[in-house]
């Protein structure tokens, strides 16, 4: 896909997310669906895209590196830490994970499997 074409997409989809939100958060099925999901494409993406890449680039370390983040992703969405202090750090890291993420889906280089994760993750 053209960069363009997934800067497109992905904004769609950051238009399209708070309204599927509002949405899940009154039906609880849909809330888990939603959930359960987002949870499967993300995943599966990592496996079927990132996790090859980094094999070949780190090795085992890279696997280590992926598996830290996913536990500390986990242990994100289970603990809850409140206050000015906690708002700051999670914006923080919010804008630089979507900067990352436009960096990525504006790069002519970005891989065809990458492009269509960071769209897909949002």
């Amino acid at each position: 896909m053209k960069p363009n074409l997934l800067l497109a997409v992905a904004w769609g989809a950051m238009l399209v997310g708070p309204v599927l939100l509002s949405l899940g958060g009154r039906v609880r099925a849909l809330q888990a669906l939603f959930d359960g999901l987002s949870m499967l494409m993300i995943g599966g993406v990592c496996m079927l895209f990132v996790l090859p890449h980094v094999l070949d680039e780190l090795g085992f370390v890279g696997v280590a590196l992926m598996l830290g983040a996913f536990v500390l992703a986990s242990l994100a969405h289970r603990v809850r830490v409140e206050g000015p202090l906690a708002f700051v750090a999670l914006a923080t890291l919010l804008v630089v994970h979507v900067a990352l993420d436009g960096a990525m889906l504006a790069s002519e280089s970005a891989a065809e499997g990458l492009g269509a994760a960071i769209v897909i993750h949002r």
